[in-house]
């Protein structure tokens, strides 16, 4: 996936920038190296002598494996915690409440204004 995301930022670059001798080198090169389709490169199907009769080096086994052994190393280191606020004094307090407990106030104080204009309403109508 990192390969993919800098071959797409060098093509918007291409795009934004017109075209550059050494970005699209640098697409080819990534795009070789993890077997990606680009606007550069492309993807053949063939059989498996006819990668012999044409000299074409089979380099996606390689890469396979190495990535199958990057994720399984992975997958059995421990989970890192990388949370900066946790040892940091300030970013390890609660969050402050901007109302300050006062809602409240402002919902009784809704409730009785109602009722009282309840009460007046009812009073003028009889």
């Amino acid at each position: 996936m990192r390969a993919f995301a800098q071959i797409q930022r060098l093509v918007d670059e291409q795009s934004h920038f017109g075209e550059d001798a050494d970005r699209k080198e640098a697409i080819v090169d990534l795009a070789k190296d993890a077997s990606l389709v680009t606007p550069y490169t492309s993807m053949i199907v063939l059989e498996e002598e006819q990668f012999a009769r044409h000299g074409i080096k089979r380099t996606n086994a390689a890469r396979i494996a190495k990535e199958e052994a990057a994720r399984a190393k992975r997958s059995s280191d421990p989970i890192k915690n990388h949370n900066q606020a946790q040892n940091h004094s300030t970013l390890s307090q609660p969050r402050s409440n901007l109302s300050g407990g006062s809602m409240e106030m402002w919902w009784l104080l809704l409730v009785g204004l109602l009722a009282i204009s309840r009460k007046r309403f009812a009073a003028l109508m009889s």
